[in-house]
């Protein structure tokens, strides 16, 4: 609860206690609980505060160091670099042996310290004249600090390594080590089950930074070795997040659902991709092709975990989306056996509409605008598709579009209708009470 929220709460106390609605110890124990909370806040506010000034602290150094970088000698820049590491080092080994950190120093002490280490790198470098590509530094930096990331358990060291895998990922792309990028990823992985939700920064960004890294690698993965059917393994990759997520991701926020979220939102858009014939021409006959092997293990992958996901749950929806593996194999084994692509694109067409349709369905139940207009904007994204990937006439093709967009404006009128009459019977109910 924010500060204003709070204000109007203490306000609205006394006229609650007037009319007998509450108690005088119910009231104060409503404030009571609600000023707690209101101290966790800002103590909260406080660290992330303290956070922020330290590690303005550390780049002002930096910048400090590097104005007077031309008038020190060789030894004090050495000195100056080495110090400020180990000043940081011995700070936070203190602390630990101790116990006396606090998770707002520590986690500010292990960035200071992150940082530190990847300038210590550089003026090493830079003063001994030693020629270092960016991806040595990088390399360099990123296994300096990720035993940070397990000895403090601090969650800025970890997303530091992530952003700095990404980087290392575009620099190499192209060359043939960046394959071991999988390995980075994999060693970051068990750390993250050790953070709590009181740090000073949520491990919530350090799941999206995974979550991406993992998808950047898969993508190279295929484009590198399995190019033929890239776009189908890579729609039952995103199905694979979309079930991980489900049964460990809890929350409800967006935002702390990076595997649902990226999963649903990749599943819908590699499947769209999955309409165009060109997807389909290039399918292996050959059933000893690597390529697919890795569909079966995604598809048993996906499969399994979702088989108590697909019993529990009770939104056709949700059951649609957990069938994308039995429709993509479908898809592929239509493509091989009848050697053409109009079967495949006609199942991943209709596949789409369904998905559509049922959230223009669910949307219109619920009177959620939301859901609604997705599932408008979905089956809107395929009827163009479909229309400018065939042979009809540009007047037909404007005469379906006219009528698709009058059906969509009275569909959302009738939405809005419908909200409004919920909206007049909830009030007129709470006013005969």
């Amino acid at each position: 609860m924010n500060q204003s929220h709070y204000e109007w709460l203490k306000s609205q106390i006394p006229i609650l206690i007037d009319k007998k609605i509450i108690s005088s110890d119910t009231a104060q124990n409503i404030l009571k609980h609600y000023d707690i909370e209101q101290e966790e806040n800002d103590d909260k506010f406080n660290r992330i505060v303290t956070f922020i000034g330290v590690i303005f602290i550390g780049l002002g150094l930096l910048l400090v160091l590097a104005y007077n970088w031309d008038n020190l000698t060789r030894a004090s820049r050495l000195s100056i670099a080495v110090g400020l590491l180990f000043i940081s080092q011995i700070a936070m080994f203190l602390g630990i042996v101790y116990n006396k950190l606090t998770n707002t120093y520590k986690e500010s002490l292990a960035a200071f310290q992150s940082l530190m280490i990847g300038a210590s790198i550089s003026l090493v470098g830079q003063n001994y004249e030693i020629a270092l590509h960016l991806d040595t530094v990088l390399l360099i930096w990123m296994f300096l600090i990720l035993p940070l990331a397990y000895l403090t358990r601090t969650v800025s060291p970890a997303i530091l390594y992530s952003i700095l895998n990404m980087i290392w990922l575009i620099d190499n792309f192209s060359t043939p080590q960046a394959i071991s990028v999988w390995l980075f990823i994999i060693l970051l992985i068990p750390i993250y089950r050790h953070f709590d939700k009181n740090m000073i920064i949520s491990s919530t960004p350090l799941a999206w930074l995974i979550v991406i890294n993992s998808l950047a690698a898969f993508i190279l993965t295929f484009e590198k070795y399995f190019s033929d059917l890239m776009m189908q393994c890579l729609t039952l990759f995103f199905c694979f997040l979309f079930v991980i997520g489900s049964h460990l991701e809890v929350k409800t926020a967006v935002s702390r659902r990076p595997l649902t979220t990226i999963g649903v939102f990749g599943l819908i858009t590699s499947c769209y991709s999955l309409i165009f014939s060109i997807c389909w021409q290039n399918v292996p006959q050959n059933f000893t092709n690597p390529v697919w092997s890795i569909i079966l293990i995604l598809s048993i992958l996906s499969l399994g975990f979702s088989y108590k996901l697909f019993q529990v749950s009770s939104n056709l929806l949700t059951k649609l989306l957990l069938a994308s593996p039995i429709i993509i194999i479908t898809a592929c084994l239509l493509a091989v056996f009848t050697m053409q692509e109009i079967y495949s694109v006609s199942l991943a067409s209709i596949y789409l509409l369904a998905i559509g349709l049922l959230l223009m369905e669910k949307g219109f139940r619920q009177a959620n605008s939301a859901l609604l207009n997705m599932g408008m904007l979905l089956v809107s994204f395929l009827v163009t598709a479909k229309f400018f990937d065939s042979t009809i006439s540009f007047w037909n093709r404007g005469i379906a579009f006219i009528i698709i967009g009058f059906i969509f404006i009275l569909i959302n009128f009738q939405m809005i209708r419908q909200k409004k009459n919920i909206e007049g019977k909830t009030s007129f109910s709470s006013k005969t009470k």
